[in-house]
């Protein structure tokens, strides 16, 4: 009997006490109040803070990736990640320098022997060199003799890469040469062995290795490290 009168005493008493709460706010994880409303506010305002930072950053993301993608493309990325992700086509691409070389050297031995240009269209090298060798060749003829070279031995030492189409590559080789009368071809001079070492600098073009440059050096001695400058004159 006191519980049920001290309970409809109370219950209005409770009620009113949580209507104010209520309409204060004062309830936790109440909305519509005064409180919560501004807590939800505060939250959508967060979020909506985020969410325009995030689309503000998203363009530039994007731009950025594009320009990535861009000069990864323009620079060969997807070519130099497959030509050294893959051991065959540096093996294929080592083949084929090693075979510009046997070329590059029995074709100049030709030009010298003979004075002529049989074989240059087929001759592996940049017009630099070319010009080079025969204005060399043009001197022994206005002096009146040949030098004569016979390739007695040629061995690759070794390839290196610098880039899918540029590669330098340091061989050994041993030439006899002799000195002829331009006229009738009689030696004027002992045969000498020539035990050299030569590095020869290639790029990629049209599809074939050219030797661009090349540096002989005696064999056996220490070799000078790789000029900056010649590599960058390729690019």
């Amino acid at each position: 009997m006191t519980d049920t009168v001290h309970e409809r005493y109370n219950q209005p008493r409770l009620r009113a006490r949580t209507f104010l709460r209520r309409s204060r706010g004062d309830l936790p994880g109440q909305k519509g109040t005064r409180n919560g409303m501004e807590d939800q506010e505060r939250t959508a305002g967060i979020h909506g803070d985020e969410r325009a930072g995030a689309q503000a950053v998203l363009p530039a993301v994007l731009g950025l990736l594009l320009a990535l993608i861009v000069s990864f493309g323009a620079h060969g990325g997807y070519e130099h990640f497959r030509f050294y992700a893959h051991g065959y086509l540096r093996q294929q691409e080592t083949a084929n320098v090693e075979a510009t070389i046997k070329l590059f050297s029995s074709s100049v031995a030709g030009f010298y022997a003979t004075g002529y240009t049989v074989g240059l269209k087929q001759f592996p090298a940049d017009n630099m060199v070319k010009r080079r060798i025969f204005q060399d060749i043009r001197n022994w003829e206005e002096s009146g003799k040949f030098f004569v070279m016979d390739r007695d031995r040629i061995a690759v030492r070794n390839v290196e890469f610098l880039a899918p189409d540029m590669a330098v590559a340091l061989v050994d080789e041993t030439w006899f040469s002799v000195f002829q009368n331009r006229s009738t071809r009689r030696p004027i001079s002992e045969k000498q062995a020539n035990i050299l070492t030569v590095r020869y600098y290639l790029k990629k073009k049209w599809g074939r290795w050219i030797i661009f440059e090349y540096e002989v050096f005696p064999q056996g001695k220490p070799l000078p490290p790789v000029p900056v400058d010649m590599v960058l004159k390729w690019e």
